[in-house]
């Protein structure tokens, strides 16, 4: 939502009452620009400006609209609807055509420029267009072997643990990260392997660890 200058509804944006027409502006004779003349220690100096009446269109209105004073622009509150891309990075700038403020009199308006910052995930880390995550599994799961899942934007991707997996060690999952913007590629999913080694045993799984010691 945005508070800008946009067309008058009431004159359609060209700052005239309804039956009216634009004239010639009397102070720059409808070229736009005003010449001031200076006395300088050189001599006579004289400068070419822009008109403050007609602000360089040349024309004003001869019956100006009531509600935006011949501006043909109101301040109002505006909606818009912004189509973000999959795989948009942070600080990452789009432009909407048409979408600034309106111009003067009828004028085009503007673009509207939008800065994209992205929020952290607390479960995924986004390196450029992969993603990267860390788990934690049992010492019997990183021995044996075993699948988990992972949460990612778009559901659980199972991820294959294979035995013998240590502390530390990174499985890559191909296609599973970030969509790169407009291409149908997409990045990988990096699992970093971190393995829960217990604090406490009772006497019967300590008996099994030292069993497994020899």
């Amino acid at each position: 939502r945005l508070k800008k200058m946009a067309a008058c509804s009431s004159c359609s944006g060209s700052g005239q009452k309804k039956g009216s027409k634009s004239v010639n502006c009397s102070t720059c004779g409808g070229t736009g620009q005003v010449t001031k003349t200076a006395q300088s220690f050189f001599g006579v100096i004289q400068q070419s400006m822009l008109c403050e009446k007609c602000r360089g269109a040349g024309k004003v209105p001869e019956k100006p609209c009531g509600e935006c004073v011949g501006e043909g622009r109101v301040k109002k509150s505006e909606e818009v609807i912004v189509d973000i891309p999959a795989g948009i990075n942070d600080g990452q700038t789009l432009r909407i055509r048409g979408k600034g403020e309106a111009g003067r009199m009828g004028s085009g308006a503007g673009d509207l420029y939008v800065h994209i910052r992205v929020a952290p995930d607390a479960r995924l880390v986004r390196d450029g267009n992969d993603l990267r995550a860390e788990i934690k599994i049992p010492v019997a799961d990183a021995v044996l072997g075993t699948e988990v899942k992972i949460k990612t934007f778009e559901g659980d991707v199972k991820v294959k643990i294979p035995a013998g997996t240590q502390p530390g060690q990174i499985l890559r999952v191909k296609g599973k990260g970030m969509p790169v913007v407009n291409s149908s590629r997409r990045g990988d999913l990096f699992v970093k392997i971190a393995v829960d080694v217990p604090k406490r045993l009772n006497r019967t799984e300590r008996k099994l660890w030292e069993d497994l010691r020899g």
